[in-house]
C-alpha cells in the first residue's frame, strides 16, 4: 500500500476538492473515514496475512465496490464514513502501485517506495513526527468486508498501530536505505497522488448520488 500517511494526506485532499454540501453528507464521522482510508491492510498482521489483502486489491472493483457503494448510499453515517475513506483507499492503491511496477522490476524496493512517499507526505503538511495510528471504531469495517471475523480485524490493527509506534522513533534507519533513485521516484508519487484528487472526489461523489 502506500503508507497510511500518504493515504490519510490523499483523504485529506479530497475531502477539500468536494463541496461542503457533498463532504458533509458523505462524513459525518471523521474517525470511522480515518479508519476506513487503512483499507484492508490492517489484516496483513493478523491470521488472514499478505494473501487476503492482495485478493482485496486485485478484485475491489468486482467484490469490494458494491459493497463500499451501498454503504455510502446507506442510511447509517459510520458506514457511510468509512466506506468514503475505503474507497480513497482502492484508488489511491490503484494508481500508486500501477505507477510502482516498472520501478520494482528494474530494481527498485517497493517497500522502500512507499516508506520514501509517506515521509515526503508529512515533510509536505510540515509534520515533523509520524502521527499515531488510528484504532477506534475497529467494528466499521463489517460494513464493508461481511464475513471476517472481528478478531482477525481487531488483531491486526492493534500489531499494526504497535509497528507504526516503533516507526515513529526508532525507523530512521530505515529511511537511509532509500536510494536516490527511489526519493525522485516517491516524489513522482507524491505528484502522481496530488494530480488523482480530482478523480477521488468524483468517485465519492458517483456513489453518493447513483
Amino acid at each position: 500500500m502506500a503508507d497510511y500517511n500518504a493515504h490519510t494526506y490523499y483523504g485529506k485532499k479530497c475531502l477539500e476538492y468536494l463541496s461542503p454540501e457533498v463532504r458533509d453528507r458523505l462524513v459525518t464521522d471523521h474517525t470511522a473515514f480515518q479508519m476506513g482510508l487503512y483499507g484492508p491492510d490492517p489484516l496483513e498482521f493478523s491470521g488472514l496475512g499478505y494473501g487476503k489483502v492482495r485478493h482485496y486489491h486485485a478484485v475491489w472493483r468486482e467484490e469490494v465496490l458494491p459493497w463500499l457503494a451501498e454503504s455510502i448510499r446507506g442510511t447509517d453515517p459510520t458506514a457511510r464514513s468509512y466506506a468514503a475513506g475505503c474507497l480513497l483507499h482502492f484508488i489511491l492503491d490503484e494508481k500508486i502501485h500501477e505507477a510502482m511496477k516498472p520501478w520494482v522490476k528494474e530494481g527498485s524496493s517497493h517497500y522502500r517506495l512507499e516508506l520514501a512517499l509517506d515521509s515526503l507526505v508529512l515533510q509536505e503538511q510540515k509534520i515533523p513526527l509520524m502521527p499515531r495510528l488510528c484504532v477506534a471504531h475497529q467494528d466499521s469495517i463489517h460494513h464493508v468486508f461481511p464475513g471476517l471475523s472481528p478478531n482477525l480485524y481487531h488483531m491486526g490493527i492493534g500489531v499494526m498501530a504497535k509497528v507504526v509506534d516503533w516507526f515513529r522513533w526508532r525507523g530512521e534507519a530505515l529511511y537511509r536505505k532509500v536510494t536516490q533513485k527511489e526519493w525522485d521516484q516517491a516524489w513522482y508519487l507524491l505528484k502522481l497522488l496530488e494530480e488523482h484528487v480530482p478523480d477521488g472526489a468524483k468517485a465519492l461523489e458517483d456513489c453518493l448520488t447513483q
